[in-house]
């Protein structure tokens, strides 16, 4: 974990060449060519717009693999929930339907939980606290419960903008927060945290978010910049308040079966691509 913030880039970069080396086992989709070279098919999902910040990382991604092994391993990259909301897509890559995909908050809260205190609003006020987090002793204990609970292994981590608060008024105190009917995810620390300052929590999915705004069934939500602006969120409420009351990370996972079966741990190239994270 003492690299877990660089992590990132060499993890997924190692995951396909080792991947390419090793074989694909039993998980994802593989086959011979005329050349006697394994061929791979491996999904990869997200609940967000293309268009964020993580999903662009993601087909940059899932590009670089298909260039850099000749094309003979693709990833598939399903965007937008295609294939489920942040929760189903846990259920998805916790079985091995899927074999990579990232988590935001939802990972301290369902994968992680009981471990992760970087979910709770209010308590870090910059992204280098976040990291410290994953870089200590801690952070050791997030992925080992991630892996034991979940069936994922922590690739990494990547920044995002830090959560702000939008609402059909302008708010400028915490008392007037006073009644807002605030739509918030199923994460039970967010629903503590904002009712005890007043306002009406009301759980609904990212995806139906823009529509409850809409109809006035909440008054307001919270997000990333780039989620509020790739969704057009500036549409439905007119106000946006640089709260930064969360400064998170999405935590880019890999089934954990996939993981054990080609990982870097006990493949030949173990130390050239992985140094220090056998």
């Amino acid at each position: 974990m003492k690299t877990m913030r660089r992590f990132l880039p060499v993890a997924l970069s190692a995951l396909f060449l080792v991947t390419l080396v090793a074989g694909c086992g039993d998980q994802g989709e593989s086959s011979t060519d005329g050349e006697g070279g394994n061929t791979y098919e491996i999904t990869m999902t997200s609940f967000d717009n293309a268009s964020t910040v993580a999903c662009q990382l993601g087909t940059k991604f899932a590009d670089l693999v298909s260039e850099k092994s000749d094309g003979r391993i693709q990833i598939n990259f399903h965007t937008d929930a295609t294939l489920g909301n942040e929760t189903e897509q846990y259920d998805l890559i916790k079985s091995g339907e899927i074999q990579i995909c990232y988590f935001a908050d939802s990972f301290g809260s369902q994968i992680a939980s009981g471990y992760d205190p970087t979910i709770i609003p209010f308590l870090f006020t910059s992204i280098e606290d976040v990291e410290a987090v994953f870089d200590s002793p801690l952070g050791e204990a997030i992925e080992n419960a991630a892996y034991e609970n979940g069936n994922v292994r922590l690739l990494g981590l990547s920044r995002r903008s830090p959560r702000l608060l939008t609402a059909s008024k302008e708010i400028t105190s915490p008392e007037e927060l006073e009644g807002l009917k605030l739509r918030v995810p199923e994460i039970q620390a967010w629903v503590t945290v904002w009712n005890s300052m007043g306002a009406n929590c009301t759980v609904v999915s990212w995806s139906e978010t823009y529509s409850a705004l809409q109809t006035g069934v909440v008054d307001g939500q919270e997000n990333p910049i780039d989620n509020i602006y790739a969704n057009k969120i500036y549409e439905v409420n007119k106000y946006i308040m640089q709260t930064e009351h969360l400064q998170s990370v999405n935590h880019w996972c890999v089934n954990a079966d996939f993981w054990d079966a080609n990982g870097p741990c006990g493949s030949g190239d173990s130390d050239l691509l992985f140094p220090g994270s056998c």
